[in-house]
């Protein structure tokens, strides 16, 4: 059931008296190709069939993701075209979904230095960060993308011109941040509320936005310390949590997706431009969460994707020696992997786990199982394969 945000926001500048309306869809975490929950959640292909409905609408639609999508995943260790894929598969796969804007999740420095630069080559989505810089040997600098016309630093912000049919626009500032309190080898990770605060106020002075979002990474703690040092963000979409949350700080909402594109965001704002000069830029928000289910249309360029990776990594599996449409066992009930029930309490699925190791190891005395490292994020129930197990 899709559930409704309205809110208004208040910005001053000078316009002609219009009306303009456009929507943001905001997803995060995203770790896999296809659905989820034997193909009754999620699935990128769905939201990308979703997204293209706006398309036949010709109402301007920018999508967004806050962090966390070139790892974990069972297929980045797959050995494909000599070397492993880490993340590419994931990049693929947010191309043909056609992503505008992205920031960086703690998971993406689960990677090599190497091949985080690669992914970034990959992308044809833009990536924005403002408290994340590469650590190099002449110092501290933005992160770069490699394309054909050159060597493109990663912005700390940007602003986006956001044009009707009939020729009216608004300009909407973004900035990007990233949680602290992990210290990648290659990265530093500034302040999260001084940063975010020098960049709104570049965007609001030097561009003149008209309305300053948040992409961020962080947990909901600091979202809501976010939001109270930069009060006049519109919209905080963030990521970090694997469940859907919603909530207000102040004028300021912060809206978070189920993890896996179980659920998304649709954010429609609706600005009514001024009459003269001084006046305000009324901006009405509809923010709606969007269940992702088997009963929506799937688009056949992401689906292609999926299907490609897939295969790509059962070949590697066999190869390997595991044969990952083999049959483990038949749950009788769903086995409980899902982030929010194994990160805080006793599950079937961890409890299946422990007995695995005890059983392998027999002699042990005693054995600590860090929940974290159930990776699976979903509830498997029937047949269970070697591929479950894998993901698991």
């Amino acid at each position: 059931m899709s559930k409704y945000i309205v809110f208004f926001l208040l910005f001053f500048t000078g316009l002609s008296a219009q009306k303009v309306q456009f929507s943001i869809l905001q997803f995060n975490d995203i770790y896999e190709t296809g659905p989820w929950s034997g193909g009754k959640e999620g699935g990128p292909a769905r939201v990308t069939a979703y997204r293209d409905q706006f398309l036949h609408k010709k109402q301007p639609l920018i999508t967004i993701l806050a962090g966390d999508f070139l790892s974990p995943s069972v297929m980045n260790d797959v050995v494909y075209e000599g070397k492993k894929i880490k993340g590419r598969q994931m990049v693929e796969l947010l191309n043909s979904m056609e992503v505008d804007l992205v920031t960086f999740g703690n998971h993406e420095f689960d990677l090599k230095e190497g091949d985080l630069q690669a992914r970034i080559n990959e992308s044809e989505f833009e990536w924005i960060s403002s408290n994340v810089l590469h650590k190099t040997p002449q110092g501290l600098k933005p992160f770069e993308k490699s394309t054909s016309a050159g060597i493109l630093p990663i912005k700390p912000c940007t602003t986006l011109v956001i044009q009707d049919k009939k020729g009216h626009s608004v300009r909407v500032g973004f900035i990007g941040v990233t949680l602290q309190g992990f210290k990648p080898q290659y990265a530093e990770i500034e302040s999260f509320t001084s940063k975010a605060r020098q960049y709104a106020d570049t965007l609001k002075i030097r561009d003149q936005a008209h309305l300053v979002l948040a992409l961020s990474h962080l947990n909901i703690e600091e979202d809501r310390e976010l939001a109270r040092a930069v009060p006049e963000l519109g919209l905080i979409m963030g990521g970090h949590e694997h469940e859907a949350h919603r909530e207000e700080v102040g004028n300021t909402w912060i809206t978070k997706a189920d993890a896996n594109v179980r659920s998304i965001y649709l954010h429609t704002f609706k600005a009514r431009l001024p009459k003269e000069t001084g006046e305000a830029v009324r901006f009405q928000v509809r923010s709606k969460l969007v269940k992702i289910t088997d009963k929506m249309k799937e688009a056949e360029r992401t689906a292609a994707v999926d299907a490609k990776w897939k295969k790509i990594a059962f070949d590697s599996f066999r190869a390997a020696g595991f044969n990952p449409e083999q049959t483990v066992m038949v749950a009788k009930e769903p086995l409980d992997g899902l982030e929010s029930s194994v990160r805080n309490h006793a599950t079937n699925l961890g409890e299946l786990v422990a007995a695995a190791y005890k059983a392998a190891c027999p002699k042990a005395q005693a054995g600590i199982l860090n929940s974290g490292s159930i990776r699976i994020d979903d509830q498997i129930s029937g047949t269970i394969t070697e591929y479950d197990v894998l993901r698991i």
